[in-house]
């Protein structure tokens, strides 16, 4: 993919592992798969969270036409740097579920208090 911005993410659960296709390229926005990865590049840097979601909504629909739950993980992203090379970074991210019981208790406290009261009258 020769465009100056993208991103890319392996399609998880995609059984065809050696295909490669360009399915998109319109408007400056290119939309690739090639062994297992989803490639989105752009011309304006601008329109890349738009050309992903157009990514994830063709995936969708493919997923759904076969039958098959599939996703894509973008965490990388490319941009062209002064030089013209490419720059490539790396998102690293992970999750956690942690799961415990609660156990809920209500503890009630009475208080007792003693006292003395005292009337004063005052006669006339």
């Amino acid at each position: 993919m020769n465009k100056p911005f993208g991103t890319q993410g392996e399609i998880v659960n995609f059984p065809f592992k050696d295909f490669q296709a360009i399915f998109y390229n319109q408007d400056g926005v290119e939309i690739e798969i090639k062994d297992g990865l989803l490639f989105v590049g752009v011309d304006d840097e601008d329109k890349l969270d738009k050309a992903k979601e157009l990514a994830k909504l063709y995936l969708s629909a493919w997923s759904v036409r076969q039958n098959i739950k599939i996703s894509a993980d973008f965490n990388h992203i490319w941009k062209a740097n002064p030089q013209g090379d490419k720059s490539f970074f790396l998102e690293l991210h992970d999750n956690v579920k942690v799961t415990d019981r609660i156990q809920a208790q209500i503890v009630t406290h009475q208080v007792s208090i003693e006292g003395k009261a005292l009337i004063v009258t005052q006669n006339a």
